[in-house]
């Protein structure tokens, strides 16, 4: 907390809900807060204390397209966390970087989703989780048959769900 208090103003319900995804969830979350509460916050705090104890490598945070480039800048920016983003010119596929911000529609496509899945992901994030509730869909399969440690979703709409949508 000392490292990032600069930066970013933390609030009593974000330090929180880190500290229990951290310490009481056993390897992983479900990140609901409404709109504009800081899922992205308490998302990165728990990447910062990561990488502070230097106890993960290989993380992958999966977001929709137009969100990439900004979870990329807030990481940097808020957390001094470096994450190459699949937009990137420096980018040069899901096996040859650690730490990879990218659209889970590019994760999907064949061209990358043979190196996504061979991979066994020490952290996967995925924003936006209630995309991936149907079973049925490319997105949901691609996330059922990756391989990862721990992980931490983020939605803000949890109550719109049925108890199956929270399961997938």
């Amino acid at each position: 907390v000392e490292e990032i208090k600069d930066r970013i103003k933390l609030l009593y319900h974000q330090l929180q809900a880190a500290h229990r995804a951290l310490f009481q969830m056993s390897g992983g979350a479900l990140f609901a807060d409404e709109v504009g509460l800081g899922k992205t916050i308490e998302i990165g705090m728990v990447l910062k204390e990561m990488d502070f104890r230097e106890s993960r490598e290989d993380i992958l945070v999966l977001t929709p397209a137009q969100l990439a480039p900004q979870w990329q800048k807030e990481l940097r920016e808020k957390f001094g966390l470096e994450f190459v983003c699949n937009y990137d010119e420096e980018f040069r596929g899901f096996d040859a970087h650690d730490r990879i911000v990218a659209s889970v529609d590019t994760a999907k496509t064949a061209a990358h989703r043979s190196q996504v899945l061979a991979r066994d992901w020490d952290v996967l994030v995925l924003d936006e989780a209630h995309y991936v509730r149907n079973g049925d869909t490319v997105r949901y399969e691609l996330i059922d048959q990756m391989t990862y440690g721990e992980a931490f979703f983020a939605t803000a709409t949890p109550i719109q769900n049925g108890v199956t949508d929270l399961y997938n």
